[in-house]
């Protein structure tokens, strides 16, 4: 089977524009992960999973490092996207690791889904509606299910809280993402954003996420992490979040109230399919739902190790078997730290 692995960051996705470092150490940790992952099984075929031996490639941006497995590198004058579709068309099937925000996630994920590939991820009904944070609280809130309110900057009431979270709707990771205690200093950096940008009220408490596997309103529980995000005054008028990495299964202690949450999320949500990243506050004995992500996430670079298991294998196996079973996994602590 032949498997294009596309990162958005590495295989070319900023190629005509600015390549932040920490954006480039956050996609190449996945990457690599993965692929350290998918070259496990490369020389193997897996009857379980009836795809056969893999033959892995990607694109490159050649700002970024190389990759274990065949690459083209994305030309200065070429158009990327057109480049991934020529990719996606030679493939039998797709692993896509991307940002949500502009549109990304969802627009790869659509070439996949018309080109009739087979498609590791989250199928676009699912990206479509986790990709709006609005959306999502709103999915959520109907379901029942804890959730931090977000509302638009013409729903926001003045006053109602002591901070506020203003983030873009369809933003990725603390991108554009600033907290406020003062109304004024709020309603001037909102200019411009007022469309674009949602409000969360800020909720005090452990900030975590879980690594899950998601098919047809069902969930299934890889890991409990604990979130390294910090704030800070960069500026006078306002915070900055900042994220640093994960320790995977550090919050497994709470592996039951997890996986309930996580069974309530599916059903809700019945669109999401394959990995899923969910970020949680834990706050004394409740458990508020922050974002939901439609794809690989940074803890994913833990996970092998974490879990004892192979997750590509695991994910493929559950993709390509109706039948899968759900192996028993560790739940071994593992640091991620990024940018040190």
């Amino acid at each position: 089977m032949k498997l294009f692995v596309c990162e958005f960051i590495s295989a070319g996705g900023l190629y005509r524009a600015v390549l932040p470092a920490t954006l480039r150490a956050e996609g190449e940790r996945m990457r690599d992960a993965l692929l350290h992952d998918l070259l496990a099984l490369h020389d193997e075929a897996d009857c379980r999973s009836g795809h056969g031996r893999l033959q892995l490639f990607t694109t490159l941006d050649p700002r970024c490092t190389v990759p274990t497995i065949p690459f083209d590198t994305i030309p200065p004058d070429a158009d990327v996207w057109q480049c991934w579709q020529q990719a996606i068309a030679a493939a039998d099937a797709v692993w896509l690791i991307a940002p949500e925000s502009d549109g990304s996630l969802l627009r790869l994920t659509e070439l996949v889904e018309q080109q009739g590939k087979r498609l590791l991820g989250c199928p676009a009904a699912g990206v479509r509606l986790a990709t709006s944070k609005r959306q999502t609280w709103q999915r959520l809130q109907q379901a029942g299910i804890a959730a931090i309110p977000t509302l638009t900057w013409a729903q926001f009431e003045p006053g109602r809280y002591t901070a506020v979270v203003a983030k873009p709707d369809d933003g990725a990771g603390c991108e554009d993402s600033a907290c406020f205690d003062d109304h004024r200093q709020l309603t001037r950096w909102m200019q411009g954003r007022e469309h674009s940008h949602v409000l969360q009220p800020y909720q005090p408490g452990l900030a975590a996420s879980m690594s899950l596997l998601c098919r047809a309103g069902r969930a299934w529980l890889l890991s409990c992490n604990w979130q390294k995000i910090s704030l800070h005054s960069d500026v006078a008028a306002y915070r900055r979040f900042h994220y640093r990495g994960s320790v995977v299964n550090g919050a497994a202690a709470h592996w039951d109230v997890f996986d309930a949450l996580a069974q309530r999320i599916a059903q809700a949500m019945p669109e999401l399919g394959g990995y899923i990243g969910v970020d949680v506050i834990v706050a004394d004995d409740d458990v508020w739902v922050v974002e939901i992500n439609p794809r690989l996430t940074t803890s994913y670079a833990g996970l092998h190790q974490a879990m004892g298991c192979n997750p590509a294998g695991l994910l493929l196996d559950f993709t390509y078997n109706d039948d899968f079973l759900f192996p028993d996994i560790k739940r071994h602590p593992v640091d991620i730290s990024l940018y040190d």
